[in-house]
């Protein structure tokens, strides 16, 4: 499934850009619980159906064309990733890059700031102000054939998240084609149609 997302891009757009998400499942209850397990409880060996997912959602955005140069996982704060053993996003994309063949560059974005789990905020501005700063991305390399990336993260619910790392990646050159992840909620708010074209 498909969906996009609101965000601001550079500093010097005002209207909101678009940011496409391909997912490989819609957010329920199940999907949810499962994620939790790989993320809150350490249960690593779920890794593969998840990442199934999120393969499934890659093989829809290159169907579509997108023909992005690398994969970059959301990154934890170090604090948090210390405290959990691992980054469930990172482990995903590994696990995708071995079937779609694409380098895994999670040194291309940083988690600089601690904020409050997303999961635990529900309002949308709350969200996006709990993660105003807290991405940093490095610069393009002349190595690259092209500057074009996708990221990868477990679940998609407001975008918040999504939209605050692609603006750091933005901001420094990069362009960000898009987000896979294992599923996405069906919030209003993750379907905008406020997105410039």
């Amino acid at each position: 499934m498909t969906g996009t997302i609101a965000y601001p891009g550079r500093d010097d757009v005002t209207e909101p850009a678009c940011l496409e998400v391909w997912a490989g499942s819609r957010t329920g209850p199940v999907v949810v619980d499962v994620v939790g397990a790989l993320k809150y409880h350490g249960i690593r060996g779920i890794a593969w159906p998840l990442a199934e997912l999120v393969a499934v959602a890659w093989r829809s955005a290159a169907a579509a064309g997108i023909g992005s140069e690398a994969l970059v996982p959301i990154p934890l704060h170090r604090r948090r990733q210390r405290q959990r053993g691992y980054n469930q996003a990172a482990l995903l994309a590994e696990l995708v890059g071995r079937v779609s063949g694409l380098p895994v560059r999670a040194e291309l974005l940083d988690r600089t700031r601690a904020t409050e789990q997303q999961a635990k905020i529900e309002d949308r501005d709350q969200r996006l102000t709990n993660l105003a700063g807290a991405f940093v991305a490095g610069d393009p390399e002349s190595g690259m054939q092209t500057t074009g990336v996708l990221l990868v993260d477990d679940l998609v619910t407001s975008g918040a998240t999504a939209g605050a790392a692609a603006a750091a990646l933005v901001r420094k050159g990069w362009r960000v084609d898009g987000i896979l992840a294992c599923a996405l909620a069906a919030a209003p708010s993750v379907d905008t149609g406020n997105c410039r074209s």
